[in-house]
């Protein structure tokens, strides 16, 4: 994988071994970070990280703080390897825990996210209440913008009252849901 935009373009880092992960895709980051724009100065959240390319490229543009949240020890670690190869350390937080357990954890930060991008595993069912789980731990605000790729095959449905589908885009098998909240 590589970091495709911001001071660390270019940059290349591999998956750890034995882990199966779907990493996004370059042209789905382009896409996300051309509609994101600007993440400079903004708090950042990459929920089901995997091996945080999504928060690292988010750092790379300019974001002032990424907290990935992810349960599989093995891609923690790499997680931090990679922050710190990068100089992120003083940047990045790194959750290590299930989404159930790990967005109480989050919430604990007492950040409210300008952007989260959440990645889970697709079709396994985790998304609606991952949505939900966001809004009741109060994880973002107004000017808030949420990201959820997912397969076409899985419509996102927002059954949360406080949140609303602002936009889709469809790339290849993938989609981009786009939520906020309503106002």
């Amino acid at each position: 994988m590589r970091i495709i935009g911001g001071s660390q373009r270019g940059f290349l880092f591999k998956t750890p071994k034995g882990v199966h992960v779907r990493p996004t895709t370059d042209m789905i980051r382009e896409a996300l970070f051309n509609i994101l724009q600007p993440v400079s100065g903004k708090t950042f959240l990459d929920i089901f990280a995997g091996t945080g390319g999504v928060g690292m490229e988010a750092l790379s543009r300019g974001a002032a703080q990424v907290v990935f949240l992810e349960k599989k020890m093995t891609l923690v670690r790499s997680i931090w390897d990679l922050a710190k190869e990068l100089s992120y350390e003083h940047k990045v937080n790194v959750v290590s825990s299930d989404v159930k357990k790990g967005i109480p954890q989050v919430a604990e930060l007492d950040i409210e996210f300008d952007n989260v991008f959440l990645d889970p595993p697709y079709q396994r069912g985790l998304i609606e209440d991952t949505i939900t789980r966001i809004g009741e731990a109060g994880l973002i605000g107004e000017n808030s913008v949420m990201v959820v790729q997912h397969s076409k095959r899985e419509p996102v449905r927002v059954t949360h009252e406080k949140f609303i589908i602002e936009q889709q885009r469809k790339y290849g098998d993938s989609m981009l849901t786009f939520i906020k909240i309503k106002s």
